[in-house]
């Protein structure tokens, strides 16, 4: 019996740097959330278990009649744990990993979760650690049956599917073999196989992630420095020259700094300071300002300025304000740019006074969807953040949200 304990302790000890990673990787991927309850509540009953096989033997051949009393609760609680810890297994696939249909995940969650009286039951009608390791079996059976119609990738149903079939390896040997005490080994190769699994997912996320920032950076950028906006603001700036000398350096500048900014914008997938962000939508304001004798105000409600973000985030938007916002007005408009902070995120707040989507047409709509799809994906490339929209026959108000989580600890 002695070398199964030893084998408990060291699947204890592989749970507990499982679930210290775990932890330090939780900010990276939310979608874990029930995996680190399920591998401490295997920890815990792989303790219990160990507690049970080592220390009580010895206290019942001293005589002790309490350790006798305590030793069948003791292992009850140890495979209540396993069994808890398996329903919340089955509760982090299908927040990670389901892509089916949400009847068919519910009856399979709930059916995990009865499967936790039936180890009450087990104990009740004495059927031991056979009867245990059938209502783990079970258990497992249904969490494969969860993977297989999860609609997920074929690569990751696999290893998910290798992973708590080694589980139900070990509980079928248990059934026939019960002095192997092999369930604890089995939840734990279950759970390691699957960090590892976990790990090669989040690296394939991170590289479908880069590569989608960079498709989406390069069309973003294809249409901020087009040649059409080029023309027309060297058109403006023509006409300057014979209507207002005096303003066509001023137009100038902006529009040189509007196009370094753009430019810099390319060598980077770092984020940037909010103020150099700001500095190069009022470049583009600016030089808005001079176009078809377009008069609008902008108003600033700065109450954060301290922060980081991806380049050429809240250009764009201000950009839609003004085109398909106070665009659609025929004559003036008001652009307001806030910032503030929540206790996790800043959020940055472009509101127009146009007419929001009644007048814009199907054709507007499109080129607005596009870019407003390549800011997002920035957005969750670089920071996790994501774009709110609100509009109505008022205006449109976008608000743009920035975890503090991945801002925090980017350089200055």
């Amino acid at each position: 019996m002695g070398q199964f304990i030893y084998c408990e302790i060291l699947s204890a000890l592989i749970l507990v740097m499982i679930v210290a990673a775990l932890v330090v990787k939780e900010h990276e991927n939310r979608r874990i959330s029930f995996f680190v309850p399920s591998v401490l509540l295997a920890l815990s009953g792989i303790a219990l278990s160990v507690y049970a096989g080592s220390v009580m033997p010895s206290a019942l051949r001293s005589g002790d009649t309490e350790a006798a009393v305590i030793e069948p609760y003791m292992i009850f609680i140890s495979y209540l744990c396993k069994a808890l810890s398996i329903s919340f297994f089955g509760l982090f696939l299908k927040k990670a990993l389901y892509k089916g249909s949400a009847r068919n995940g519910k009856i399979l969650t709930a059916l995990s979760f009865v499967c936790v009286p039936l180890t009450v039951l087990a104990a009740l009608i004495s059927a031991g650690i056979i009867g245990y390791s059938a209502v783990f079996l079970l258990q497992t059976l249904l969490v494969v049956l969860f993977v297989v119609f999860s609609g997920a990738e074929r690569d990751v149903r696999a290893w998910f599917v290798a992973a708590c079939l080694l589980y139900g390896t070990t509980c079928i040997i248990e059934i026939f073999f019960p002095d192997t005490r092999l369930d604890s080994v089995g939840i734990m190769l279950m759970y390691l196989t699957v960090f590892i699994g976990y790990e090669v997912q989040l690296k394939n996320d991170m590289l479908k992630r880069e590569l989608e920032f960079s498709e989406a950076k390069n069309a973003l950028l294809m249409r901020q420095i087009s040649p059409h906006f080029i023309f027309n603001s060297l058109q403006v700036i023509s006409g300057l020259c014979d209507r207002e000398p005096d303003k066509v350096k001023p137009a100038l500048t902006h529009f040189s700094e509007y196009l370094r900014g753009n430019l810099e914008s390319i060598t980077t997938n770092e984020m940037i300071p909010f103020s150099k962000e700001l500095a190069h939508t009022k470049e583009y304001l600016a030089l808005e300002q001079y176009g078809d004798g377009r008069v609008f105000t902008v108003e600033y409600d700065l109450k954060a300025t301290e922060f980081m973000l991806p380049p050429l985030v809240m250009q764009p938007i201000v950009e839609n304000a003004v085109h398909y916002g106070i665009g659609t007005r025929t004559h003036g408009g008001h652009i307001v740019i806030e910032t503030s902070d929540t206790p996790f995120m800043t959020l940055i707040r472009v509101k127009d006074d146009g007419t929001g989507k009644s007048t814009i047409t199907e054709q507007q709509k499109t080129r607005r969807s596009v870019g407003m799809q390549n800011v997002r994906a920035r957005l969750k490339a670089l920071c996790g953040g994501d774009l709110i929209f609100e509009s109505s026959d008022k205006g449109t108000t976008v608000t743009i949200t920035i975890p503090k989580r991945d801002t925090e600890s980017t350089p200055k």
